[in-house]
């Protein structure tokens, strides 16, 4: 039989330089990695993606990481020759440090990430040996216009483009500094102080409006505290506040289980003391006690609105101008299994795959919305399976990983920043606590008691009896912390430590907000419309705002008065047209988008098609 090439003449995929292994693929017996401990979880974690991703190539896999695995043999890859070439992430500054956060590299890990890193391309190159020995002779075309040789390639190209997804999330992995590291799990601490808060809030009526109690919404995150790993590799701190005070930082957009995320984009008292005030609707920065969640748009965190696919639109605008501004930023959005429903959600990540725009689609499967179990809202496998009608790459991970989640979206940033689109991230982790802390008695059963461990399930609650047991040995601080101290990254009395600090830091921004007033109704129009103050009606919504330097004209031509019906008159199609041109010639930054619209077409009815040579 003839053998043909399967993605080796591909245009998207570069077959990789193997002269760093002498093996690649052959006939010769294989060495198991069994006899190589440290390759044993590695092994492990392919495995286990290949058979969530690609079934049906574990076998052959596994076959191509043996046999990479046997020629590299284990002395080169242990020398301190290894540790030459490892580029570590700069650290981040935490504003709020707790004591003993900073301690020496790690160089086992990074001697582990440099022989990753060493055998990665030696890997691609063996799978993709081995997917050039299919058969296809005598296949017949599988759709029009499709030979079997295409799809296969297409096929192939899915697998290469995964396997390269994967290892380079295993790399930024093992590059994580001890103090990265630690700061994970200070991160989720506090994010687990902070949601403890909010449910005294509730419990106490502490914080009260005309001498009645106000318990606020307080959205739970108890058991997603590891989101805080979502942005450890973004843009974020004050650093990236400009000297105009705008923000050059990445941008997330969180919803309600996210605070961990708001947290780690500026974890200090005040971002700590506006989760609060927004949940409390106190007055003062950064929503005035406009709305009751979670947003300060000067550390890059997009507040969200009730209609929770919304922010998904935005965060694609938002990408739009980050790509037009060419300075390699980021937008995050994030999203519940349900909410993905949702036909702006649909929009939105479909807007972002066609135009590779730089955007993380973050789909946070907590296995219930509210109360509507996943089966009932979505007859997908997994979430990430909703990207292959996109094109776009996903992934599906432990939610309560904070190491996994803080690779796959630095990996995600890598692949945005890089022009390469849009992601998509599905991390499944069941909900720990009710929809909202009035939500907990019937989601648990009964009114939880305020403490640091998971409650108990009772009898009576709509949450699920046997998910609820499986999820619950996976707290991701009690594991977290457990693996840090095994590794001799953290001492054992440092969570006490920590613990005791982050609830000094929330009590401390509890009691301003509990002594902070109410926002003035007076003020009720303020921020909403442009050069207007409370209670003037507004003359124009100017959505860009004035940017230093630029001046544009701002009016637009008088209306050509004529008779209804009189010879020579427009019609409304003309009309239209000159509508839109006269905005286009008015303002530089001002587009047409949509289908259609462009290109040699100029759109329905050739509507714009007068426009397409002056503009």
């Amino acid at each position: 039989m003839r053998r043909r090439p399967l993605a080796g003449n591909s245009v998207f995929f570069e077959r990789p330089d193997p002269s760093n292994v002498s093996l690649l693929a052959g006939d010769a017996p294989l060495t198991p990695p069994s006899t190589a401990p440290r390759w044993r979880t590695l092994r492990d974690r392919l495995t286990a993606f290949v058979l969530e991703r690609h079934p049906f190539a574990t076998d052959l896999v596994r076959d191509a990481f043996d046999a990479v695995v046997a020629a590299a043999g284990e002395a080169d890859l242990t020398t301190d020759e290894s540790r030459r070439s490892v580029d570590l992430h700069p650290e981040v500054e935490v504003e709020v440090e707790l004591d003993g956060l900073s301690r020496g590299t790690d160089t086992a890990r990074v001697r582990r990430h440099h022989a990753l890193a060493t055998v990665a391309p030696a890997l691609l190159s063996a799978v993709l040996d081995r997917l050039e020995r299919i058969d296809l002779e005598d296949l017949p075309d599988p759709t029009p216009d499709v030979a079997a040789l295409e799809r296969l390639a297409s096929a192939s190209e899915a697998l290469l483009q995964d396997l390269e997804g994967f290892t380079r999330r295993e790399e930024i992995r093992l590059s994580l500094d001890v103090t990265e590291r630690r700061e994970l799990l200070v991160g989720m601490l506090l994010t687990r102080a902070v949601d403890n808060r909010l449910k005294q809030f509730f419990l106490s009526g502490e914080v009260r409006w005309d001498g009645r109690s106000f318990q606020g919404k307080g959205f739970r995150s108890l058991g997603q505290e590891a989101i805080y790993g979502a942005a450890l590799r973004l843009r974020r701190g004050g650093e990236w506040l400009g000297t105009d005070g705008r923000w050059q930082g990445d941008v997330v957009a969180p919803l309600i289980r996210d605070a961990g995320a708001a947290l780690a984009m500026h974890p200090d008292l005040e971002m700590v003391r506006g989760i609060l005030a927004a949940q409390m609707g106190k007055a003062g920065s950064p929503m005035d006690g406009r709305d009751l969640h979670v947003g300060d748009w000067r550390r890059g965190v997009l507040p969200p609105a009730a209609p929770l696919a919304i922010s998904a639109l935005t965060v694609a605008g938002v990408a739009w101008a980050m790509r037009s501004e060419g300075k390699g930023r980021v937008a995050v959005t994030f999203i519940g299994e349900g909410g993905t429903s949702l036909g702006e959600w649909h929009e939105a990540i479909n807007a972002c795959a066609v135009h590779q725009l730089p955007a993380i689609f973050c789909v946070e499967n907590n296995l219930t919305a509210l109360s509507t179990p996943v089966a009932e809202q979505s007859a997908a496998r997994v979430f990430a399976d909703k990207a292959i009608g996109y094109g776009v790459p996903a992934v599906t991970l432990d939610g309560t990983d904070p190491e996994a989640i803080a690779a796959a979206f630095a990996w995600a940033a890598e692949r945005a920043r890089d022009g390469r689109g849009p992601t998509l991230i599905e991390l499944v982790a069941l909900r720990m606590c009710g929809h909202a802390h009035h939500d907990d008695m019937l989601y648990l059963g009964k009114e939880p008691s305020v403490g640091w461990e998971y409650p108990e399930l009772a009898d009576g609650g709509y949450a699920d009896a046997d998910a609820w047991e499986r999820w619950a040995t996976r707290d991701p601080i009690e594991r977290y912390a457990d693996r840090l101290e095994a590794e001799g990254a953290i001492d054992a009395d440092d969570v006490a430590t920590w613990k005791a600090e982050a609830e000094t830091l929330v009590e401390t921004a509890a009691r301003d907000v509990i002594a902070a007033p109410w926002p003035d109704p007076e003020a009720l129009e303020r921020g909403v419309v442009a050069d207007g103050s409370p209670g003037a009606a507004p003359s124009r919504v100017e959505i860009l705002g004035a940017r230093p330097g630029a001046d544009l004209p701002r009016g637009l031509p008088e209306v050509e008065p004529t008779d209804i019906g009189a010879a020579g008159g427009r019609t409304f199609l003309e009309a239209v047209m000159l509508g839109t041109g006269d905005a286009l010639q008015a303002d530089e930054r001002v587009f047409v988008y949509g289908e259609d619209v462009g290109g040699d077409y100029g759109n329905a009815f050739l509507l714009l098609r007068p426009l397409l040579e002056r503009f």
